[in-house]
């Protein structure tokens, strides 16, 4: 049986219109335009790549291979534990400090949401002589870490048998899940901090052991650093 063909004639259009003289298919020299308001078209019965203009709804629950595109639009919502984003800083530098509170490494963050989490990861390389402190780890809202908090830290450290505290560095590490950081401010600044309890002439080498000064040992690969982690509350 051959088709059945409706063709306007030249210059004219094809329309299907509705009882209120609505246009429901009309066609143009190339080509067909559905109007906007039709409904029932069963999902099955859909195929083909979605245009440009598609911005999604209620119905839109998946997406297919995606190989192009931004989908990091502020719009979106990510589940509670998604991480945003990943900062990091790092000091190879070899230093001392006598009698001083000592902010060994600093670094801040700008959450896309100043409500979410902040996951802190830090280390820091050091030697002593009598260091009479502990490590701290701090957190304030302006960039040069003024009226910071204390959040975490380690026990107190005091004189350890001389071998060790001459000849050999030590590593701390830190981990710490800040779920209180202010919700107001959406820079948040961190400092790895010796703080030093009783000023005694004890001092603090930092990415060194006491013993082995810059000069002497080369090349160092030593570093302390810190990374921190954006992640919806």
């Amino acid at each position: 049986m051959a088709n059945m063909i409706i063709k306007p004639a030249v210059g004219g259009n094809l329309l299907i219109q509705d009882r209120a003289g609505g246009a429901v298919l009309s066609t143009g020299t190339s080509g067909a335009t559905i109007a906007s308001n039709v409904t029932g078209i069963p999902a099955a019965g859909v195929t083909g790549v979605l245009p440009a203009a598609v911005t999604g709804g209620s119905g839109l629950t998946e997406l297919g291979t995606v190989t192009s595109g931004n989908l990091s639009n502020t719009a979106i919502v990510y589940p509670a534990g998604h991480v945003i984003q990943v900062t990091y800083n790092h000091t190879s530098s070899q230093t001392t400090h006598t009698n001083q509170h000592t902010n060994v490494i600093t670094h801040s963050i700008t959450r896309e949401n100043a409500s979410n989490d902040i996951f802190v990861i830090g280390s820091v390389v050091w030697g002593m002589a009598n260091p009479n402190g502990h490590w701290r780890l701090n957190r304030s809202y302006s960039s040069d870490m003024s009226s910071p908090s204390f959040i975490h830290g380690t026990g107190a450290l005091d004189d350890v048998v001389i071998s060790e505290r001459l000849s050999t560095s030590r590593q701390e590490n830190f981990t710490y899940f800040d779920e209180s950081a202010s919700s107001s401010n959406a820079t948040v600044y961190y400092a790895l901090q010796f703080y030093h309890n009783v000023q005694n002439g004890g001092t603090l080498y930092v990415n060194r052991p006491h013993t082995y000064a810059t000069t002497t040992i080369g090349t160092q690969t030593a570093r302390c650093h810190l990374t921190l982690w954006e992640v919806v509350a």
